[in-house]
């Protein structure tokens, strides 16, 4: 994902589906920071693991570079079906 585009239309998405988050955009890896623990389960559980890993829209990646510290919980990730992924989020 090297799109600004795509970015703010997943930004977007984060944004009207959970309390409180920050995503941040770093070359092609997305960091999501989460305060509530019941959003940041819920996207583990429903995105980073799901059933299998053809099945999720995204690839867990390494948390090197910036840091989310304002946030209990952070995520990093490529994203590799955004249209997925958005279908996902939205059934939150």
């Amino acid at each position: 994902m090297n799109d600004d585009k795509i970015f703010r239309e997943i930004k977007n998405v984060f944004l009207n589906k959970f309390n409180e988050c920050c995503i941040l955009y770093q070359r092609t890896i997305l960091k999501i920071g989460f305060d509530n623990k019941e959003d940041a389960s819920w996207f583990e559980k429903n995105i980073i693991r799901r059933n299998s890993p053809k099945d999720s829209p995204v690839i867990p990646g390494s948390p090197k570079g910036i840091r989310i510290s304002d946030y209990k919980f952070e995520y990093s990730f490529i994203v590799k079906d955004k249209d997925k992924l958005i279908q996902l989020l939205n059934k939150r």
